[in-house]
Parts: structure tokens; sequence; C-alpha cells
């Protein structure tokens, strides 16, 4: 540049730049198979390192994070959940006979990471409260079908033997005896009348211990009052 204008001098090394600038190797184009993550966030290019490492770096790791343990944690954690499932399965496996579809479409609706034993528990839990009444009915059904079976009640609608069809004189009315809400219903939805009650006290109590029936209905009626011969439980049990 001796001996030379400024003018030359910006000539000259426009030409060298031009030179540089042409000998240098493309950069290099990124790999088809580098994709956004879950978020967007790409692989750091080589300028992002070159001027901004910190920012290159952080930027890796989100990449690596949203593209790798990520996917691997929700792998697991579907897993771990279809294990607790089927471990629960295992305990409730009526509940799971009668309600299945029900119980794995609230089981479907939480999220995967929550998805526990304790969780899914409680869960059945939720859909057995759901079919309270129809719990209720089924085992009073069954607690009838059995003093049926063993002839210590008639059937809905019969008659105490040489009673008249509406019942002896003192017999409880059991639309007004003040019973539990749930009890009365179950005798309702089963047709158990007055007399029904009165052929039962009558070969139970009576013949058992020879109280008069007016004393067995008043010892019926008290020990209904209080719970004591049908209990509607939290957990839906009936006794």
């Amino acid at each position: 540049m001796r001996g030379k204008t400024l003018d030359d001098v910006a000539n000259l090394s426009n030409q060298m730049y031009a030179e540089l600038v042409r000998r240098q190797p493309p950069a290099p184009s990124a790999p088809a198979s580098v994709s956004a993550g879950a978020d967007g966030v790409t692989m750091p290019n080589d300028d992002l390192w070159l001027t901004n490492p910190n920012a290159a770096a952080q930027q890796f790791m989100t990449y690596t994070r949203n593209t790798e343990f990520m996917p691997a944690m929700q792998q697991m954690a579907q897993q771990l959940g279809a294990t607790a499932r089927e471990v629960v399965k295992r305990d409730y496996s009526d509940d799971f006979r009668k309600w299945g579809p029900e119980i794995d479409l609230y089981i479907n609706q939480m999220d995967s990471q929550y998805r526990t034993i304790d969780n899914i528990a409680k869960v059945v839990g939720m859909v057995r409260a759901n079919h309270i009444d129809e719990i209720a009915a089924e085992r009073a059904q069954k607690r009838l079908d059995e003093m049926l079976a063993a002839g210590t009640v008639l059937r809905p609608g019969a008659a105490p033997n040489g009673a008249p069809s509406g019942g002896v004189g003192g017999a409880v009315d059991l639309a007004k005896a003040g019973l539990p809400e749930n009890y009365s219903r179950v005798l309702q939805r089963y047709g158990i009348t007055s007399d029904v009650l009165d052929e039962f006290l009558t070969k139970t109590e009576v013949a058992a211990t020879g109280v008069t029936l007016q004393q067995a209905r008043e010892k019926w009626l008290e020990r209904a009052k209080s719970g004591d011969i049908i209990v509607e439980r939290p957990s839906g049990a009936v006794t």
C-alpha cells in the first residue's frame, strides 16, 4: 500500500475482502434429521455458538430436553400408569367388571404422571359412588333372596297365615313409621308390606322367643329406626 492514495488502498481492501469471501467454504446446511422440539426450539447453529455461547448452550439443553428426555419420561409415566391400573383392577375386580369403561374414561382424563395406585383407587371409589342406589338395591335383593330361600319371609304381596290382606290390628304403617329413607325406599321397591313384615316376625321373633306379635313389631321398629337392620354406609355397603 506504500505510495498509494486512499482510494487505491480502499480498492485494494475491497478486492482482498472479496477474494477472502470467495475462498470461504459455504456454511453447512442443517441436517434433515434436526427438527424442532415441542415448543419450536431447534438445535443452535454455528453462528450462535460463536457469537453467544451461553444462549447456544441454553438452546441446546432445551432442545435436548424436549426431544429426548421429555418423550422418555412420558413413556415411562404411561408404563407406570398402566401397571398401576392393573394393580387396582386386581384389587377391585368386581368394580372393573361392572363399570370398567366408565373407570377407564376417568383414568384417561388424568395426566399420565398422576396415574398412581392411590389416585386410580380414588377413581374407582368415585365411580362406585355414582352407582350407590344400584349397589344398595343389588345387596338388598340378595339379602331378600336369601330370606325367601330360607323361608323366613313371604313373597311380596302374601298375607300371614290367618290374617286378612289389610293386615292385623296394630300392624306397622311402613309409610308413616319414620324409617330411614334408604330402608323405606328398598321396602317400596320390592313390595314389602306390613303383612309381609308380620309374617316375617311371626316366623322369627314370635316363634323363636315367645314374644307377642305386637312386642316383635315394636322391637323391629326400634331397631329399624336406629338403622340396625339396613344401614347404608358411606362406601355403599348395605347390611
